[in-house]
């Protein structure tokens, strides 16, 4: 059994967030920026093996809880992509758990993703919970 690959990015900036109003350019560069920045956190030692059916757990660590929590995910695709980038492969397949609860405060605030081996998908899910690290009580299943 292999381990979870743990990512830790930046809170999202406000111009990943779907209800903002920022010009498409604006946008364009920040998505650009959060997807080859995971990327390249990605590829650091030890590098993210490819699993075209990878299951990601994701936590969030927000500085405050101004964000609805149900929003965050919208702003975390580029960072999803980044990560199917690194393996080199779609991420169609790819099974994110996105959780219905922050998992504390951060000082700066940060998401964390656990990209769980690749034989993952066939365990239990409260043994890839355990696995994982992740709080059941965060996630949805």
């Amino acid at each position: 059994m292999g381990e979870a690959k743990v990512i830790e990015v930046p809170w999202p900036v406000e111009a990943l967030r779907n209800n903002t109003r920022k010009h498409w350019s604006v946008k364009a560069r920040a998505v650009k920026s959060a997807r080859s920045a995971t990327k390249a956190l990605c590829l650091e030692k030890p590098r993210i093996e490819p699993n075209p059916n990878a299951v990601i757990f994701v936590e969030y660590w927000p500085q405050n809880y101004r964000m609805d929590v149900h929003n965050v995910s919208a702003a975390l695709k580029a960072h999803v992509d980044g990560i199917a980038d690194a393996m080199g492969i779609d991420d169609a397949n790819f099974v994110v758990h996105f959780p219905v609860a922050y998992s504390g405060r951060d000082p700066v605030g940060k998401v964390v993703f656990r990209v769980m081996p690749e034989n993952a998908s066939d365990w239990p899910t409260s043994f890839v919970l355990a696995m994982a690290g992740v709080p059941a009580r965060g996630v949805a299943s």
